[in-house]
């Protein structure tokens, strides 16, 4: 750690040197000098063709921004090839062609939103943890925990979709709290704080994937300009760089790398906690065939059977440590959740992929119940992984361990992609 720490302070006082010769600061945008905190990130922003300015020159970072304003953003960084060759008619909404590539990688999927609607930065958590799903992260649930205990206002969140989405973006350091330790996640994103939630993604894609394949490009409409300024005097969870005024473009850029630094280690101290990998590192191992002389399950409904099993074992483990009434297997609960599980390589959320409450099913299958509960998780190769998984997840955990739940349903479903193999827990009473 102390040895990435000194390459990170090195890389900068190199880049400090050279900045220091600098006879001027370049400016794109006329109202953001660079004393502003986001200088540098909506100034590389725009260098990627992620952002763009109002017709009159401004970028207005103050401003407002809405969830097609993001997802034209995201489509345009992340997606450019596929964005550039959907046609667009004259008649189509401006951001059209975003939300087309967005929905057909998920990105909006669990994003509770109009198009036109301020983005929340709940809603801004979950396309951001959508996106990097669907660019091939998996994230480690142990950080919901350890985000659950950083947050003053986390059990005011409004769903476990949304806790998990936080728990992953605020863990990488993409979103953080304010200084009154909450994350205020009904607060509206402006245009700045899109800038810099743009450079941290894609710092985050660069070291945990290989390079991105598909260039930052832009789409033909122009964004409306018709955004009304609002009050920015909320504080916002980036350190500003204290600039004194008249301060020369050198001192500024002094500041700014100082700040810079700072943030840095920030990050390298988050992410040498992280524990992140590909989802070709979590596919089920393959089952050896009978040639090889090992044993193996009779059929695949013997093997998850054998699963359903185990997965109850450990259930009742963990709740007789906390001493309390075993938990057993019905047969409608079973039926529910392989259901689930096999809609969840379609849409891995709490809402099925006809837009329903996952607890829907329980109706179907003719299951009654006063309380119930959903877990999923989806890549986990046995039993006793994905219980860890659940287990170190504050809102899983708390299904697990219940006093309200005495059935129990399990589900598990192999798929040939996505994450291989995907799990349900159902509880009732």
């Amino acid at each position: 750690m102390k040895a990435k720490k000194a390459l990170f302070r090195g890389l900068c006082a190199a880049i400090l040197c050279a900045c220091l010769t600098l006879p001027a600061v370049a400016q794109t945008f006329p109202d953001v000098p660079p004393a502003h905190w986001a200088y540098a990130n909506i100034e590389e922003a725009a260098s990627d063709g992620a952002v763009r300015g109002y017709q009159d020159g401004s970028f207005a970072p103050a401003n407002p921004l809405s969830l097609a304003h993001f997802t034209v953003i995201l489509a345009r960084s992340f997606y450019g090839d596929e964005l550039d060759a959907i046609p667009v008619s004259a008649s189509a909404a401006w951001y059209d062609a975003a939300e087309t590539v967005a929905r057909n990688h998920g990105l909006l999927t669990g994003v509770d939103a109009a198009m036109n609607d301020p983005l929340s930065r709940y809603e801004t958590a979950v396309e951001i943890r959508n996106l990097l799903t669907a660019r091939g992260l998996t994230f480690s649930e142990r950080a919901a925990q350890e985000s659950a205990a950083s947050i003053e206002d986390w059990d005011e969140f409004p769903s476990y979709g949304v806790r998990d989405a936080v728990a992953c973006v605020y863990s990488l350091g993409i979103l953080g709290g304010y200084a009154d330790g909450k994350f205020h996640g009904e607060n509206i994103l402006n245009r700045a704080q899109a800038a810099a939630i743009y450079c941290r993604v894609k710092n985050v894609l660069a070291n945990f994937t290989s390079p991105l394949s598909d260039d930052p490009s832009t789409v033909d409409n122009a964004e409306p300009d018709d955004w009304t300024p609002v009050d920015s005097s909320e504080p916002d969870d980036w350190t500003p760089v204290d600039i004194p005024e008249g301060a020369t473009p050198e001192e500024i850029l002094e500041k700014q790398l100082e700040n810079g630094i700072r943030e840095l280690e920030k990050i390298l101290n988050d992410l040498n906690d992280m524990n992140i990998s590909s989802p070709d590192d979590s596919q089920p191992e393959t089952v050896p065939d009978e040639a090889s002389g090992d044993s193996q399950p009779e059929s695949v409904a013997d093997e998850a059977q054998a699963f359903r099993e185990e997965v109850l074992r450990l259930v009742n483990e963990a709740r007789a440590q906390e001493g309390l009434a075993k938990l057993t297997l019905s047969d409608k609960l079973v039926e529910a959740a392989q259901i689930r599980a096999e809609e969840l390589p379609e849409q891995f959320s709490h809402t099925r992929p006809d837009g329903a409450s996952c607890f829907t099913v329980l109706s179907e299958v003719g299951a009654r119940y006063m309380a119930t509960g959903e877990n999923i998780a989806a890549g986990q190769r046995t039993p006793a992984d994905v219980m860890d998984s659940w287990m170190n997840s504050t809102g899983h955990r708390a299904n697990i361990l219940s006093e309200n739940y005495s059935q129990l349903g399990v589900g598990v479903c192999k798929a040939s992609g996505g994450y291989g193999i995907y799990w349900v827990q159902l509880f009732t009473d």
